[in-house]
């Protein structure tokens, strides 16, 4: 077995032990469903690589490529929803459903786009930068106003910028994105960050 193989088994792996683990959570704590939208975000996040293995081992790379980002993009939203219901923030759920249907829609007007490029790098991580602005922005607006929240605060800031800030990168420093899907192995892909 290649070694990108046992990368995806073993990030589907620990997926699902922290989905299994919030669910657990969930029904112990008998809780108004914090755990279990986070259960329900890992959840949706091992679909992911699953579909990034998938993109390289089937006939359909096109339709896992849609399913890898629609699935990441998904799981920052449920991310999201868990927050506002751990912090009780309410969150209209039409802000959730408009943020994940925007991330599908730029992501299929730079379909086909030229990659390496700034608009196109920037375009692709951006929806992943506004779920993790959004989750930073409900843990500030909590009431918890303690150290904890100051550093999840942070660190979710810190998330949504890396997403733009590796775009930025990637292009100035000329990092090559994937070829097509015909001249790569799924060990060579795989072993690459998406």
């Amino acid at each position: 077995m290649e070694s990108a193989l046992y990368q995806t088994i073993v990030n589907v792996a620990v997926a699902t032990l922290f989905t299994i683990a919030f669910t657990l959570v969930s029904l112990r704590r008998n809780t108004k469903g914090d755990a279990g939208w986070f259960a329900v975000s890992y959840g949706t996040g091992i679909l992911t690589p699953v579909s990034e293995l998938l993109v390289w081992l089937t006939p359909y790379p096109a339709v896992f490529t849609a399913t890898s980002f629609a699935s990441f993009s998904l799981a920052f939203n449920f991310m999201a929803k868990g927050l506002s219901v751990y912090y009780k923030q309410p969150v209209s759920n039409w802000l959730l459903i408009a943020s994940f249907v925007l991330s599908l829609i730029v992501r299929g007007a730079i379909w086909g786009g030229a990659r390496n490029t700034m608009p196109y790098e920037l375009l692709y991580q951006l929806p992943f930068a506004v779920a993790m602005d959004l989750c930073a922005m409900i843990i500030a607006s909590s009431r918890s106003n303690g150290g904890l929240e100051h550093i999840l605060t942070g660190l979710f800031g810190a998330l949504a910028a890396s997403f733009i800030v590796k775009s930025v990168v990637a292009i100035w420093l000329k990092i090559p994105g994937p070829p097509p899907h015909n001249t790569w192995t799924a060990n060579t892909r795989c072993s690459r960050s998406p």
